[in-house]
């Protein structure tokens, strides 16, 4: 498979079940339509790749570069991102349940549209990241780089926040959605102190 999709410059209206393309190394392939389950890309190097309207099912792509990607339409359910590099990258319209970006770096990513729910982004890089209609839902954002990242109208109440990294300004925190326990969280890295 791995040499049907270097030499086809992708896949198109495919199905592939526990494959596995870990250390893959291509750019410019474009997936199109496809249905991932069980399938590793693990460590593999996929630079300017195009993924429209697949789905991914517990598949792994730690470790793997993915930048300057084009995420379109897409869903990933049970995923591993564990420390992939998604650097510069756009991704519109898609979803991300129940995934795993521990270390992970989406920091300059363009996203739109998107739904990032009960997702561990913990210590990820979400630095400088421009969006518009994203959802972060009952995520765990503990430790992560948000600086230079808008949350103007982003609802993180049902988000873990313990230990969210951001600017001396903290100006990405304002306008932002925070319930009370997340305000006493985060208090300390804003030089306040709480009596309770």
């Amino acid at each position: 498979m791995r040499d049907q999709i270097i030499q086809d410059r992708g896949l198109e209206f495919q199905s592939l079940d526990n494959e596995d393309l870990s250390l893959l190394s291509a750019d410019d392939l474009v997936f199109r339509s496809c249905v991932f389950s069980s399938v590793s890309f693990s460590s593999s190097v996929m630079e300017r790749v195009v993924f429209d309207g697949c789905t991914f099912t517990d598949c792994d792509l730690s470790f793997s570069s993915l930048q300057f990607c084009s995420i379109r339409s897409c869903k990933f359910i049970s995923c591993a991102f564990h420390s992939a590099q998604l650097t510069d990258s756009r991704i519109v319209s898609s979803s991300f349940e129940q995934s795993n970006f521990h270390y992970a770096s989406l920091g300059q990513c363009k996203i739109e549209k998107t739904v990032f729910s009960l997702c561990d982004l913990r210590e990820s890089d979400l630095s400088a990241l421009k969006h518009k209609k994203l959802s972060i839902v009952s995520s765990d954002l503990e430790r992560a780089v948000i600086t230079g990242t808008c949350l103007k109208d982003l609802d993180l109440s049902e988000s873990k926040l313990d230990g969210l990294l951001f600017s001396d300004t903290t100006s990405e925190l304002r306008g932002a959605e925070l319930d009370v326990s997340q305000l006493i969280q985060i208090a300390p890295n804003l030089g306040i102190k709480l009596k309770i």
